[in-house]
């Protein structure tokens, strides 16, 4: 059945979307998902979407599964304040952090980041956040290339 769910997301991402990815990749940057969502969900999309190979972490809330149905969930970021915890952890620090987030469970670490993007495809957002500081972007590729040129300012 996820996976069912996952092909049907995934063929939702458009083509536009999924080459700004790759660009990212091919540029050498590090992508990772954190998601309060649920990873097994998030793996199986990036995996029909062939995207799976850009990202070098990704973590979220699995499905514990026994005799192929879905039993609980085991909570690895069951709160925003994790995603940015788990950052910690392994070392990051906001200086060598570019974030693009489109959601409440990302202003932890919109906050954080030294290039904090907020995905807004709607345009509803920016009011909201105005003054957060944070870049807006209305797509992937606009994402991809405020972080690009961000970082090529900075370097």
């Amino acid at each position: 059945m996820l996976d069912r769910v996952a092909d049907k997301l995934a063929s939702k991402i458009s083509d536009v979307d999924r080459q700004a990815i790759h660009s990212l990749k091919r540029s050498g940057y590090k992508m990772m998902v954190l998601s309060c969502g649920t990873a097994d969900l998030s793996t199986r999309i990036l995996r029909a979407a062939g995207l799976a190979d850009c990202f070098s972490f990704l973590e979220g809330n699995w499905f514990i599964i026994n005799d192929g149905k879905i039993q609980g969930m085991d909570f690895h970021i069951p709160t925003p304040e994790s995603k940015l915890e788990l950052l910690l952890e392994y070392g990051i620090t906001a200086e060598q952090a570019a974030v693009v987030g489109d959601g409440f469970t990302d202003l932890p670490l919109l906050d954080w980041a030294a290039v904090p993007v907020l995905l807004d495809r709607t345009g509803e957002k920016k009011a909201k956040y105005k003054g957060k500081g944070y870049h807006h972007a209305a797509s992937v590729p606009e994402a991809a290339e405020i972080v690009a040129e961000i970082i090529k300012k900075s370097s």
